[in-house]
């Protein structure tokens, strides 16, 4: 299935939760889209729920390896965990 937002990029992760998503790139980048309400989507104070997957950075994302919705949490692969 294409999603809007996601073209050029393969996907081998995806979390999804009752009112978020997450997805791995082969290249470490992480998408999220969603509910937004309490910094869900780790884009800061962002109120608008989003339709379309937006991608989040974090400090060494390079080595992002996981990722995982039930309470948000990502794993890098230097031990940095992101919750």
């Amino acid at each position: 299935m294409q999603v809007l937002g996601l073209e050029g990029h393969k996907i081998v992760q995806i979390s999804a939760g009752g009112t978020h998503t997450l997805t791995l790139s082969s290249k470490h980048r992480m998408f999220v889209w969603g509910r937004a309400a309490f910094g869900r989507l780790g884009l800061g104070n962002l109120s608008q729920d989003l339709y379309v997957p937006v991608e989040c950075c974090l400090p060494g994302e390079d080595d992002l390896m996981r990722v995982c919705v039930c309470v948000c949490v990502c794993v890098c692969v230097c031990g940095y965990m992101f919750v």
